[in-house]
């Protein structure tokens, strides 16, 4: 008898189709076709995912802009080139965008530094909406948040006024808030809200796609319980044969993918497909979208098992088209961890804890099976990747190679040779104390490592490392590794550990730099500090990576003690290069500082 387990399975859906198409988007999908069908499937899936009721359905349907220059500017840190991913903080040539608590700040970096606008984002009475991520096109910047909508209802089932005597209980919907601005005159031209929870964004050229997360509605049979988009507040309803489902997959939530044409009408466009609650790993590249989930199960005979799943949307002339279903072992720790070269899918995976631990490498192709598409396995390297007990921690691919760090008490950092996908062999493994969390390529022989440095299975500071990884025979940590010391009964963390957009890289100029937060212990206090450190590569020198310059934003608050501070306005939180000059930022503060002259401030402007 086996009894399943449910931890963390996501799916998400064929993605929108624009225009005719002559390429089936179907191919192994089915369209749900009626609101019976629906209930039928969902039934079958034993979906406990009810939520209800949901409010009912309305069928029907500032200043001159700057002179942009071709100046040398900082992007958002991505994975894959060409591919933009939402966050806090954007910058172009003359303008610094910013979103911090749901304050939208835009600053003039055009000569002195001024400020364009400073409004705090308020959406509609009822509708509490928190933005946290921001894109800009030539044309639009587009502001993006979770958005709740509270409804109350009595012991029928009835909704009523928030306010009234008497409830049964408050009841919420959840969406996502689309916000475009024009961005010359920083007006807001339209507004979007999308349903579900936000899982993630990607921006490809002017197609920005959003993939959410929506419940389904079974409460109430006087209510729909399709998913509804606004745009510019008149709603919007897919029809039943616009929703698709894929006979592996349990139908607990919908699973929304939109995109939102930013060039001439702003135009929305969507599909939906039944699939599991959990959302898992996500990952893009310019020929497909990729969504990873895993399964976490129990067998009296095996014992606990993970399962993975893995779907395929591929770009094509007409727009996005179903590319395949495979699933494998294990668990794919984040999107770095999926990578597409040269028409293959390669994936690493970590499954079970302690004695159980097994790591792999995957290598997919897509083909076609008596007219559906499917993922293929043409290889697996199920052994040598990671000593007994180890679990992956960080992937990178490049090319024909892949480095992949493992960790229980050493770092063994491990090259994968790819050059021929059918059989991936590892060309070589170095072991070294500490871990990498994230991985970076520095130049096409060495790579960079963030991570920790270890003693006796515990984390001691954060440790920088490269690594020469020009000839497997070779391979070899380049130079002395930079470690930043906790202090004694302290710690020290950055964001750079686990969100890959909080770093700054300027490989030009042979530095980079994130923001870190550091804790003091002394016999009378407890101290915190932030500060924005800049680190210089030398890939010659001894010590290959050097501390360059320390920034810190403390001095422009006055409201408590200069040397104890958490998180106040002050915290920096981003750094972007305009040309010569750096622009390290807050919440609180923007300073300008002279990248040639030892990043030296040159000016500064507060909000």
């Amino acid at each position: 008898m086996k009894k399943m387990f449910l931890l963390g399975l996501m799916f998400f859906s064929i993605l929108f189709i624009t225009g005719c198409q002559s390429t089936p988007k179907t191919m192994g999908l089915n369209a749900v076709g009626s609101l019976e069908q629906l209930k039928s499937i969902v039934k079958s899936a034993g979906n406990q995912w009810y939520y209800g009721p949901v409010a009912g359905v309305d069928m029907e349907n500032g200043a001159e802009g700057d002179v942009r220059s071709e100046t040398k500017t900082s992007k958002t840190n991505v994975q894959v080139e060409g591919i933009d991913e939402g966050d806090i903080v954007k910058v172009d040539q003359n303008r610094i965008y910013q979103i911090f608590g749901n304050r939208l700040v835009v600053t003039s970096i055009d000569g002195a530094m001024t400020t364009l606008l400073n409004e705090t984002l308020e959406d509609e009475k009822d509708r509490y909406t928190y933005f946290s991520e921001l894109y800009i096109t030539e044309d639009y910047l587009v502001v993006l948040g979770y958005s709740y909508q509270y409804f109350a209802f009595d012991i029928e089932g009835d909704l009523i006024a928030t306010d009234a005597i008497g409830l049964w209980g408050y009841y919420g919907t959840s969406a996502t808030a689309v916000w475009v601005y024009d961005i010359d005159t920083l007006a807001k031209v339209k507004t979007f809200n999308v349903p579900g929870y936000l899982n993630t964004t990607r921006l490809i050229d002017d197609q920005l796609y959003l993939i959410s997360t929506s419940y389904i509605n079974m409460y109430n049979e006087e209510i729909d319980p399709r998913p509804v988009y606004e745009i510019d507040g008149q709603k919007l309803v897919p029809e039943y044969d616009e929703i698709y489902y894929h006979g592996d997959l349990q139908a607990q939530v919908f699973n929304n993918i939109t995109t939102i044409e930013l060039s001439g009408n702003l135009d929305l466009t969507y599909d939906i497909f039944l699939g599991n609650f959990s959302w898992g790993t996500i990952y893009v590249s310019h020929q497909s979208i990729y969504f990873a989930s895993y399964e976490y199960s129990y067998d009296e005979e095996t014992g606990y098992q993970e399962t993975g799943k893995l779907i395929a949307f591929d770009f094509v002339n007409e727009g996005v088209v179903f590319g395949g279903f495979i699933t494998y072992k294990g668990y794919v720790i984040n999107q770095f961890a999926i990578d597409e070269y040269d028409g293959y899918v390669r994936m690493v995976t970590t499954e079970g804890w302690g004695d159980t631990v097994k790591n792999r490498l995957y290598v997919f192709e897509k083909t076609e099976v008596e007219g559906t598409r499917t993922l293929t396995q043409v290889s697996l390297l199920d052994e040598g990747i990671g000593k007994p007990r180890e679990r992956v921690f960080s992937v990178r691919f490049f090319e024909t190679e892949a480095t992949v760090v493992t960790f229980e008490q050493v770092d063994p950092f491990y090259m994968i040779d790819l050059s021929n996908p059918l059989e991936p062999t590892i060309a070589a493994a170095l072991e070294i104390p500490g871990f990498s969390l994230y991985q970076h390529r520095w130049n096409d022989d060495t790579v960079l490592g963030i991570g920790y440095e270890t003693s006796e299975n515990r984390t001691i500071g954060i440790k920088l490392s490269l690594y020469d990884v020009t000839n497997p025979e070779t391979l070899a940590e380049l130079g002395t590794p930079l470690v930043l010391m906790n202090s004694e009964n302290s710690w020290q963390y950055g964001e750079a550990l686990y969100n890959h957009k909080a770093i700054l890289f300027d490989i030009e100029n042979n530095y980079f730099g994130f923001s870190v937060y550091k804790s003091y212990f002394t016999e009378y206090k407890y101290y915190n500090l932030n500060e924005y450190m800049i680190f210089k590569v030398d890939l010659a020198a001894e010590q290959s990576i050097t501390v360059d310059k320390v920034i810190t934003h403390k001095d422009y608050y006055t409201a408590i003690e200069n040397d104890y501070w958490y998180y106040t306005p002050y915290s920096i939180e981003r750094a972007v290069y305009v040309g010569d000059f750096l622009y390290v930022i807050s919440s609180g503060a923007i300073t300008k500082h002279d990248i040639q002259n030892d990043f030296n401030q040159v000016d500064v402007i507060q909000f």
